[in-house]
């Protein structure tokens, strides 16, 4: 039997959605539009238009990909695409072709969800008459939307599982789990492993969170580590990239994206920032959490020493 879901309205009016199992929303109440337009579609677009990707872009064919990781209710990849589609913006990057491959396990949700969340006044670029069945289809599809085609696939898969039978290379990475206290097995150093394996040699990773433990791990793994915009009462996303952001595109950005604080990077330092680990991918949460608070004992045994 389906269970059915409590959406609710968040502050800017666009809905989310009550987990019980985690006791959570999906999504900032300060909004679900907003969180994935300050945290994943504006500074994405705008790093990816400063930093020259239509040269790399044209020698792609014009193709632009992208990891949903934790698809959910979808907002990350539809305020992406109709960010690009408003005001004809995916050709300021010669972009020709949005690839997208959504990850989650809950298939029946993206089904549910997509079409009240593009049903919304918010998604003023995307045409009323889209086949929302493209965005959670379990084999490719595409269709055009103006110049741009836009390519879908969803897998239904544990997100562990399904990063491991991805080939290289992707551009960005949207990283969208329920929180690391709540889902800490997709959130190790094993999941951000196989990120630093598919993106692209300027590829870049966007998440809401700004745990030390997440920064410290993709700062572990070589990325360039960034603060992306404070959304509601949070302090802040995270960006990592493979090439590094230069401080006058930081000022450029108009507040989208920033160094780490003198702060932030202290604590980069201590036993905050040290990784989930889940070297078997078979590990619970509680098993990953409870073995990080050993290795956290060691580090401030050591230190003490």
């Amino acid at each position: 039997m389906t269970r059915e879901r409590e959406y609710v309205a968040t502050a800017d009016g666009s809905l989310s959605l009550k987990e019980p199992s985690v006791k959570e929303l999906y999504h900032n109440l300060h909004g679900a539009y907003a969180e994935a337009f300050e945290d994943y579609a504006r500074p994405s677009f705008f790093v990816l238009d400063r930093l020259g990707f239509a040269q790399d872009l044209a020698r792609e064919g014009g193709r632009l990909t992208v990891i949903d990781a934790c698809f959910g209710l979808g907002y990350n990849s539809l305020v992406l695409l109709d960010y690009l589609l408003e005001q004809e913006r995916y050709k300021q990057l010669g972009l020709k072709e949005l690839q997208i491959c959504a990850i989650d396990t809950d298939h029946d949700l993206a089904c549910d969800a997509v079409p009240r969340v593009l049903a919304q006044p918010c998604f003023q670029a995307l045409s009323s008459d889209i086949d929302c069945s493209i965005f959670t289809s379990l084999e490719p599809r595409s269709m055009q939307l103006g110049d741009l085609k836009l390519s879908t696939l969803f897998l239904n898969q544990d997100l562990r599982l399904a990063l491991k039978q991805l080939e290289p290379t992707y551009d960005l990475v949207f990283h969208d789990p329920f929180s690391p206290r709540k889902v800490t097995e997709l959130w190790t150093i094993e999941v951000f492993s196989q990120y630093k394996r598919l993106l692209s040699a300027w590829g870049m990773l966007f998440t809401y969170s700004a745990a030390p433990a997440v920064r410290g791990t993709l700062r572990s793994l070589g990325f360039n580590v960034y603060k992306t915009t404070a959304v509601g009462g949070k302090k802040g996303g995270t960006m990592a990239a493979n090439k590094t952001i230069d401080k006058d595109l930081m000022q450029a950005s108009n507040g989208l994206i920033y160094e780490l604080s003198e702060e932030e990077e202290a604590r980069l330092s201590t036993s905050s920032a040290l990784p989930y680990r889940d070297p078997d991918g078979t590990f619970s949460g509680e098993e990953i959490r409870n073995n990080r608070l050993l290795e956290q004992a060691d580090f401030l045994k050591n230190k003490k020493n």
